[in-house]
């Protein structure tokens, strides 16, 4: 899924909004298991974007040839915080105004 649209005109924009969505839509204590041939150093940046009210593990796949596991865990309590970062980030993300350096910045 990453890895698709990664590909796109706007990825940058396309997969933090993917991110949220699944945060959104994923109960406390859920996880999502995310492969993807993106190593940490250029996922982890999306991944662990502070707007994610979750935690994000890299599991490393003994001959895997090159995919990548990334467990996730939505915390079991998102702060007030986190929630308007949240929504304030999928706004942006929407209008297409997220750019790399605000994601490297955080």
């Amino acid at each position: 899924t990453m890895d698709s649209l990664f590909c796109g005109y706007r990825c940058m924009d396309d997969v933090l909004q993917m991110c949220q969505e699944v945060c959104r839509v994923l109960m406390p204590g859920g996880c999502f298991l995310e492969f993807t041939h993106g190593h940490p150093e250029t996922r982890l940046t999306y991944l662990r974007h502070p707007s994610l009210g979750w935690t994000v593990e890299h599991v490393p796949i003994v001959n895997s040839q090159g995919i990548h596991l990334y467990a996730i865990t939505k915390n079991e309590k998102q702060t007030n915080l986190t929630g308007l970062a949240m929504d304030a980030n999928m706004k942006r993300a929407v209008k297409g105004t997220v750019t790399l350096q605000e994601v490297r910045d955080i």
